[in-house]
């Protein structure tokens, strides 16, 4: 009969295995802090990187401010020039040119009529077709011829101006307003052609 007695303690025993339990966890926490250690330290690394390309950043950015100071008043220096020549070009485009329409106007006369007066003006007026402003032109005509068939003459010279290629284009009405005696000769006669000219829009 074989008796064993086994003569050790419970809490003196040991692990058969050659690796110890302990080791075991001392090396899983030093793997674990430096894990954590190397993932701070690239962090730490990525941030001053990342903060020294903000402090080149901002250093282009002061550079350039100036530059983009200069840039903007040149914007706003075009944009307003851009302002005045569309204003010039819309006085340009709504003028009427007297002097050829003047001289238009000398070879309508026919030889019976002397003229007396021309007046032209021009107003401001909101265009109702679209919305801006122009110009509304009128010329007044007076003038004087003898008696004999002289409302006649005055009819010619009313339909010349509405016929003329010069005229034509530009006017809106013709009408005689006035026509009668001479007020010192009662062997003439007076007369007044008034002409209203279509809007211009600037």
């Amino acid at each position: 009969m074989n008796l064993s007695v086994n003569l050790i303690l419970p809490d003196e025993q040991r692990s058969a295995s050659p690796i110890r339990l302990k080791l075991i966890v001392r090396l899983m926490v030093t793997t674990c802090v430096l894990a954590l250690g190397l993932y701070f330290a690239l962090n730490l690394i990525r941030i001053r990187v990342l903060h020294g390309q903000l402090d080149i950043a901002e250093s282009r950015w002061n550079d350039l401010q100036p530059r983009r100071a200069d840039s903007l008043k040149l914007i706003q220096e075009a944009t307003e020039n851009v302002a005045i020549l569309d204003e010039l070009r819309g006085w340009r485009d709504s003028r009427i040119a007297v002097h050829e329409t003047l001289l238009s106007l000398a070879q309508l006369v026919p030889a019976q009529i002397q003229l007396t007066g021309l007046n032209i003006q021009h107003d401001f007026q909101l265009m109702k077709a679209q919305p801006s402003v122009g110009r509304s032109y009128a010329m007044s005509l007076s003038g004087r011829l003898a008696a004999q068939a002289a409302e006649v003459h005055v009819q010619a010279f009313e339909a010349a101006i509405k016929r003329s290629a010069a005229f034509s284009p530009l006017l809106q009405d013709v009408n005689v307003p006035k026509f009668g005696e001479g007020p010192k000769d009662k062997t003439e006669r007076v007369f007044q052609i008034t002409c209203t000219f279509k809007p211009r829009s600037f």
